[in-house]
């Protein structure tokens, strides 16, 4: 045997290759977050401060203008960084405590796709519903009612209708008294509210259906709620789930995503 495969057979050694860990792949999106957060914690940038223009960012990150935007959309969609139509691109007030919050940091990092998102939300607001059904107060439901009544007055009105739908999915969950379920329900605003856009605003989109659709839904939920019928709620929640999956499958087979 000749020395070189002498190496080559120590190199491969079983020892050698199990105390060895893949070297890991750097996530850009996620870097440019950190980098940012970073920035942040050192005061280099500040809450209401404006941020330097696209190029100077990509150079000051030493990353390419395509996987930068990538990292602002991200914070963009925590709610860190904000857009100022003709002024720029802001921090805002709350940028600091928003990345603090481990569950929404890593849902936004992961580039969280629609079809994980509905398994999440599938496992979770369906027991809520059910645990809401059972423990809302008088009051509660009163609320949850009001915020249908508002969503419906707000059908014509794209981001106002979404906020009111993300609001009625909120107030199920604090209705629940569970205040882990509501935390992670809440973690998940965000990312909720950018896939449900794509549902709303997509030319494709078959938007008053939707909107139809999701109400009689929210309708029937209410009416399960005020019943106390913890499982008729949890198959209304199901129900509605399944239309929004199938909605975005819809969207899949015209050539759009909203991942």
């Amino acid at each position: 045997m000749t020395g070189d495969e002498n190496t080559t057979e120590a190199l491969f050694h079983p020892d050698l290759v199990a105390a060895l860990e893949p070297i890991p792949r750097v996530d850009l999106t996620e870097e440019v977050v950190r980098r940012f957060k970073g920035l942040l914690a050192d005061g280099k940038l500040k809450p209401g401060g404006r941020l330097p223009a696209e190029r100077d960012l990509a150079v000051l990150f030493r990353i390419s203008r395509p996987s930068l935007r990538h990292g602002l959309k991200a914070l963009e969609m925590m709610g860190a960084i904000e857009s100022r139509r003709r002024h720029g691109t802001f921090v805002t007030r709350s940028a600091a405590k928003v990345l603090d919050e481990p569950l929404h940091f890593a849902v936004l990092l992961n580039s969280t796709s629609f079809e994980e998102l509905y398994e999440v939300r599938r496992i979770v607001e369906v027991e809520l519903a059910g645990l809401a059904a059972e423990r809302a107060t008088t009051a509660e439901l009163d609320e949850i009612e009001n915020c249908l009544v508002q969503q419906k007055a707000s059908v014509h009105l794209g981001r106002e209708f979404l906020q009111k739908d993300l609001e009625f999915h909120n107030l199920i969950a604090r209705a629940s008294h569970n205040g882990l379920f509501a935390t992670i329900l809440g973690g998940l605003r965000s990312i909720m509210s950018d896939k449900m856009r794509v549902l709303l605003e997509s030319p494709r989109a078959d938007v008053p259906k939707s909107v139809l659709s999701t109400m009689d839904q929210h309708a029937q939920i209410v009416r399960r709620l005020r019943a106390g019928n913890a499982a008729a709620a949890r198959k209304a929640m199901l129900r509605h789930l399944e239309e929004v999956y199938a909605q975005w499958l819809g969207l899949q087979g015209n050539g759009i995503t909203a991942d």
